[in-house]
């Protein structure tokens, strides 16, 4: 504030306080006086003198007589079992000027809401009424943990309310009467109030009225801000923008009068339009106020508190009226309290950046003492032993007791040294043997896992209310997942097996059970614009006690950098043993790009639903991610595998493997050249050696590479079994899958895989058992009665293997869907040929040769499974010589195939076997 800027504002505040003290009157010659013509002089101080009037008026009034009137004027004093819509009230849990709020219980949802009944005066006005629901409508589509959600707007005849979840907890003034609120509560408060107006700020919303009163406290340490758009309640008619809010409200707990004129900017004040940055101005007034325990604009009314906001004055600093308060802290609120609001902070993304930052060096700070500590204890030799056993493990009473023994122990047989210092050492290995002892116990009842050997990472809930988003949420669950298996010694449980407790409300410790971890982690998202909040909560699995939980906030563009801070941070948690090459590995970034990751992920939640539209969209992001980033190896592991299931018919194979599996191949290689430590890329190419190029000695040295990467990725040793089924090595097979599903013990899809193996050996009541245990978890896994019926029909029991094709055609809605049911179609018709329904197989072949002509799919490999099955050995060679010659990835299943069984003595046969290369 430049010296002209001071004088005239020390004008204003002069002939403000002079004005205030003549009675409406005497003001207006008064100020005809000592204005002299000057209009603007005249406008600023009348407008002061409205402000403080507004406040006054209000404040004036005692607290019983400001509830009187609301009540008389509202006449909604509501009763404990009265219905107001589909709310009962339960109890009365405040009132003040803002209205009455109850806790009451919302019948429709079954669950317990404040409801907050507002006072007529507030709302006869028909325009003030439209101004506050449109305010307070936005206010309701703010979804942050932050922020207080409201559930409804509404009203009963005359009667408004507003319908919000119910907080239980205590208000941040109710907090600072208790007892001084230290340093590292100070930050966490400001952190997530700031958090808070940066989303509503985005969101177009300016708070106003931020004040301890206004800031909630839960027990679990989370903050709630409360009232947003309540505030148009309480503007003039004809300056909504610019009123300023200098009334004083009352408080609802105490039913005393509770000012916020200490807490307006000074905009705000003169009555000017006001944005986020007054929200920044009152935040950093409470700041001060539970640093230094006092406020930084006092006076003994309204007058002297906007006169000393007004002017040019500035509040004692930090480090003059608290002790220990870091400097930057002190330069933080200094800034928020700048009176000149273009030198303020400019967003509250901004301070919210500064109060993390500080937070993180300080606790970082105090890591660093700690060590320090510990490394003095141990050199401070046999004398402070005893000492630092009382001080380090006084939480026990065991403990305590133990080192007072050594301490008297000491005393009695200090007549001989030698004696007395045995017997101290005795009693101070007792002692630690007794700590030790009583954690170890004591570390199991609360849940404190000293190491975790294996962890389950859930799905991360979207809450951001957007199901567009959902890709976010499960791509970051994926990632994490793959980062924690790089961490040595730790068994992280595979997507499959996670993403089937998505959605479910199932108990920690059953999924605990169920999966056979030690610890889950959870995590919650929150997505607005650009920003991302995302809570994260590690559980003992046994107890249901948090190890461990935090909040992270960032920019999408922070994406990449968040992803790796979070594995780095659980890892710290499971205190996990890295090596630097381990925290290489975690620590790792497949691309810089934030773009580019965000499509990656949503390449990977489309290739996740395994539906040809969702397979081809998910080939169209991951190309759309390395055009950003044509280093990205992800993402051509991604174009890869997109391209093998379009191409290799598991599901659907709209695409020609000709076509396809080159080009996957391509992908795989090239992702293998950027980084060729990638597990998945050597999966994938190792499948495309299999099945494209018949090269089975570099496949199986690519699956063996990819499990010596990742000994944990399961999909590694499920394809590796499916390879070493078709080199018909059935026990190897047997072992892979196994251990697949022990690695994704939920997997349907590995369950039904382990299954395979015996079918091939011709083991077929073992692979019945299997599938028969898959379709009691899930009986409408399309899959399990697919593989059921083909055993079914080596069995023999051909009317109960039609029966299991007819259900998984119901479970897919039908036969010749183009998407889901070409195999099914396939099996159906060797089905037929095996049971010696021959004119119903070729009637089936018949229809595939027609679909076959409109360019949809191949069948070749089909047809000569049917007419091997019929005995026909001329078609059936005819057919295989196509397969053959489209070399279809089905080939490789030759040698292993029952179908071709009735014609296995031929020498063609031999012959496509050796052409082929598989082993003789």
């Amino acid at each position: 504030m430049d010296r002209k800027d001071s004088d005239r504002t020390k004008i204003v505040e002069d002939i403000f306080q002079s004005a205030a003290d003549h009675s409406p009157d005497e003001r207006a010659a008064y100020l005809d006086e000592v204005c002299n013509g000057d209009t603007q002089l005249r406008r600023e101080v009348e407008s002061m003198i409205s402000s403080y009037e507004r406040a006054g008026s209000f404040m004036d009034k005692p607290a019983i007589a400001i509830d009187a009137h609301v009540l008389r004027e509202a006449g909604t004093n509501a009763q404990v079992g009265q219905q107001i819509g589909h709310y009962t009230i339960l109890k009365e849990i405040g009132r003040g000027g803002m209205g009455e709020v109850y806790l009451a219980e919302d019948t429709a949802l079954g669950r317990r809401i404040a409801l907050k009944i507002l006072p007529a005066f507030f709302t006869r006005d028909d325009q003030r009424v439209r101004r506050f629901q449109q305010e307070a409508r936005a206010a309701s589509a703010l979804n942050h943990p932050n922020i207080l959600t409201i559930h409804e707007i509404g009203n009963i005849g005359s009667t408004y309310f507003i319908a919000t979840e119910f907080i239980e907890g205590q208000t941040l003034r109710d907090r600072v009467c208790e007892s001084p609120v230290r340093l590292p509560e100070v930050l966490e408060i400001a952190t997530q109030t700031a958090s808070a107006l940066t989303a509503a700020h985005q969101a177009g919303l300016v708070h106003r009225d931020i004040k301890p009163e206004n800031i909630m406290l839960r027990p679990d340490g989370l903050v709630k801000v409360l009232d947003f758009g309540l505030v148009k309640l309480t503007e003039e008619e004809n300056d909504l923008e610019t009123a300023p809010l200098t009334r004083t409200t009352v408080d609802t707990n105490a039913g005393m009068v509770m000012g916020t004129a200490s807490y307006m900017s000074p905009e705000q004040a003169r009555g000017s339009a006001v944005d986020g940055r007054t929200d920044i101005w009152s935040l950093g007034v409470v700041l001060y106020e539970l640093i230094a325990a006092r406020l930084p604009f006092e006076g003994s009314n309204t007058n002297q508190i906007l006169a000393s906001i007004l002017s040019d004055k500035e509040p004692l600093p930090l480090v003059r009226v608290a002790s220990g308060v870091p400097a930057e802290l002190a330069r933080i609120v200094e800034k928020a309290l700048s009176k000149n609001r273009d030198e303020r902070y400019q967003t509250s993304k901004d301070m919210l950046l500064d109060l993390k930052k500080l937070k993180q060096r300080l606790h970082l700070e105090a890591e660093l003492a700690r060590s320090a500590d510990t490394a003095k204890s141990a050199t401070d030799g046999s004398s402070s032993l005893d000492r630092d056993l009382v001080t380090s493990k006084s939480s026990t009473a065991g403990t305590r007791e133990t080192a007072r023994e050594a301490t008297r122990s000491t005393r009695i047989f200090a007549g001989s040294r030698r004696l007395a210092v045995g017997i101290v050492f005795v009693a101070i290995f007792i002692g630690v043997a007794v700590v030790l002892l009583y954690r170890l116990r004591t570390s199991s009842a609360r849940g404190e896992l000293t190491t975790t050997r294996s962890i389950a990472v859930l799905p991360f809930e979207n809450v951001s209310g957007n199901a567009d988003v959902d890709y976010l949420s499960d791509g970051m669950t994926e990632t994490l997942i793959n980062s924690l298996a790089q961490v040595p010694n730790l068994a992280v449980k595979a997507r499959t097996s996670v993403f089937r407790y998505k959605n479910q409300n199932t108990s920690l410790k059953i999924v605990g059970k169920e999966l056979g971890v030690q610890a889950v982690l959870t995590g919650r998202m929150v997505q607005h614009g650009d920003d991302l909040t995302l809570f994260l909560s590690l559980v003992d699995a046994t107890t249901e006690n948090q190890l461990w939980g935090k909040q992270y906030d960032q920019k999408l563009t922070d994406l990449v950098r968040l992803q790796t801070q979070i594995a780095e941070d659980v890892s710290e948690n499971l205190k996990a043993k890295l090596t630097t090459a381990d925290q290489q590995k975690l620590s790792r970034r497949y691309t810089a790009n934030a773009e580019a990751y965000r499509l990656y992920l949503q390449g990977r939640y489309l290739w996740n639903k395994r539906t040809e539209r969702d397979m081809s969209k998910s080939l169209e992001y991951f190309q759309q991610a390395v055009a950003l980033d044509p280093n990205y190896a992800l993402a051509y592991t991604g174009i890869a595998d997109a391209y093998v299931n379009l191409s290799m018919g598991f599901n659907f194979g709209p695409m020609q493997p000709s076509l396809g599996l080159p080009k996957a191949k391509e992908a795989a290689l090239k992702a293998l050249e950027i980084d060729n430590t990638l597990a998945e890329a050597h999966v994938s190419l190792a499948v495309i050696k299999e099945r494209w190029d018949w090269d089975f000695a570099t496949a199986e040295r690519e699956y063996k590479r990819a499990i010596e990467l990742n000994k944990d990725y399961a999909t590694a040793h499920q394809r590796y079994s499916v390879f070493l089924g078709a080199m018909g090595r059935f026990d190897e097979a047997v072992a892979e899958i196994e251990r697949a599903r022990q690695l994704d013990p939920l997997s349907l899809v590995i369950a039904v895989e382990t299954a395979r193996p015996y079918t091939l050996s011709g083991n077929y009541d073992r692979a019945v058992e299997i599938l028969g245990k898959v379709i009691e978890i899930d009986p409408n896994f399309m899959r399990a009665h697919h593989l059921l019926a083909i055993n079914y029909s080596w069995m023999g029991r051909n009317d109960e293997a039609i029966r299991e094709i007819q259900k998984a055609f119901e479970l897919v809605g039908g036969q010749y869907r183009e998407d889901r049911t070409k195999r099914i179609n396939d099996t159906l018709a060797v089905i037929y040929a095996h049971a010696g329904r021959r004119s119903e197989a070729l009637k089936l072949l018949a229809d595939m040769e027609e679909q076959e002509k409109q360019g949809k799919y191949s069948y070749v490999f089909t047809h000569s499974a049917v007419y091997s099955e019929l005995g026909d050995r001329e078609q059936a060679f005819k057919w295989l010589e196509k397969a053959y010659a489209e070399r279809s990835p089905a080939m490789v299943d030759l040698k292993a195939a029952h179908v071709y069984d009735k014609i296995r003595d031929d020498t063609r046969f031999t012959d496509l076997v050796r052409r082929v290369g598989l082993p003789q």
